[in-house]
């Protein structure tokens, strides 16, 4: 009789690069209690829905590869090592403009050496290019004169990295502004629980803070809440780039909503004219756009006119990508909620992109535990009856990955 192998572990089953990502998408008590990883046929959202984001849910092939570049005042022209991470963002830009946060150990970003060259601006303006990875730029080589322009003049790479899966812009834009991963600053998505269980929208009433605070946040407690802050985005819960509730009695940021990149454009304009860049106080414009490849460079265009006639031309533009929602041929991620349900009754209390938030009166009423949930999700099919998961686990099993 053949000797049989090892056991397969759930999780540990998983590439090193995905396990590693995973991991630092996570925060336990946050995060899903029961998580998936999408096999050859994509999944993508959720429900409740970000704004009917499609985002992808965490595979052994996701692209996590993102365009990362820094240009104007205060920055070195020349290259972006390939690989740096969204986390190295805020810690970078606090050495383009002498900061120096009360806290720079507890997160693990650390700055891109050679960027910083020592003249600091006065204007900060960070762009977020919300569902957009290195993988749209390849498709359509021509539609970003202008991101390409900048990547030539500037500092900078087309691959770069978010670091952490799910590729959730809630999770990623709070990596841009805090330095940290969602692992470090735990928000992990749209939907994740706060400290009595209850799940809540992110930067929502109810919801838990950062566990660190942001670039804008440092800037405003080191400075006595001196500076102008400012947030252009499409919803509240695009909030961690800037952040603001971290220190106490921090003074209300100058936040305005935008659905287009032509509106988000607009409104930035209007913003500036309230004194951003206007004295020797640096401030900080966070402008995250959703659209088109061609909408979002345009409207790019557009806001470095505007930026650099508030400034007098002191300014440092930061632009990244939060990674790529492009897939094709995929399932809703909602009715793999739907087949556990199916199996194993009234047990899910929401889906996330890459997990299953488990309903525990529901378990209770059905007198089971988790592990229903995750052998459902583990046998969830297409309607073809192809495997959609080739590994599903319990959130410890990420919290004890080192043992892997």
């Amino acid at each position: 009789m053949a000797a049989s192998g090892p056991p397969t572990l759930p999780f540990c089953s998983l590439p090193d690069r995905t396990r590693g990502l995973i991991a630092a998408g996570f925060r336990d008590g946050r995060s899903p209690e029961v998580l998936g990883v999408a096999g050859e046929i994509p999944i993508v959202g959720g429900e409740p829905s970000r704004d009917e984001t499609p985002t992808p849910w965490p595979s052994t092939t996701s692209d996590v590869r993102v365009p990362i570049v820094f240009v104007g005042s205060g920055v070195r022209p020349g290259s972006v090592p390939d690989g740096s991470g969204l986390s190295q963002i805020a810690p970078t830009i606090a050495e383009v403009i002498g900061l120096r946060p009360r806290f720079p150990d507890v997160r693990s970003g650390r700055a891109i050496a050679g960027i910083a060259s020592g003249s600091s601006p006065r204007l900060v303006v960070e762009v977020a290019l919300e569902g957009l990875g290195t993988g749209d730029l390849e498709a359509e080589p021509t539609a970003w004169p202008t991101l390409r322009g900048l990547l030539e003049e500037g500092a900078g790479t087309t691959l770069g990295t978010t670091g952490s899966l799910p590729l959730d812009p809630t999770a990623v834009l709070t990596t841009i502004g805090t330095g940290g991963l969602p692992s470090e600053h735990g928000i992990t998505g749209t939907l994740l629980r706060n400290e009595t269980g209850a799940l809540t929208s992110a930067w929502g009433a109810g919801a838990p803070l950062p566990v660190i605070s942001t670039l804008a946040e440092d800037l405003d407690d080191s400075m006595g809440e001196q500076p102008l802050v400012g947030l252009v985005a499409p919803g509240r819960a695009d909030r961690g780039i800037v952040g603001g509730a971290w220190y106490l009695e921090h003074d209300r940021d100058l936040v305005a909503r935008a659905p287009s990149p032509s509106e988000a454009a607009r409104l930035a304009a209007t913003l500036l004219e309230r004194g951003f860049g206007g004295d020797g106080v640096p401030d900080v414009l966070a402008v995250v756009m959703q659209g088109d490849v061609a909408a979002m460079d345009a409207a790019l265009r557009r806001l470095i006119v505007e930026a650099g006639r508030a400034s007098g031309g002191s300014v440092v533009f930061v632009v990244a990508g939060t990674g790529s929602w492009a897939v094709g041929g995929s399932v809703d991620g909602t009715s793999v909620g739907d087949r556990v349900e199916e199996i194993a009754g009234p047990v899910v209390e929401a889906v996330v992109p890459g997990g299953i938030y488990v309903d525990l009166p529901g378990l209770l009423s059905v007198g089971a535990s988790r592990e229903i949930v995750r052998g459902a999700l583990a046998g969830a099919r297409d309607p073809q009856g192809s495997p959609l998961i080739v590994d599903a686990f319990h959130s410890y099993a990420v919290s004890l990955a080192r043992y892997c």
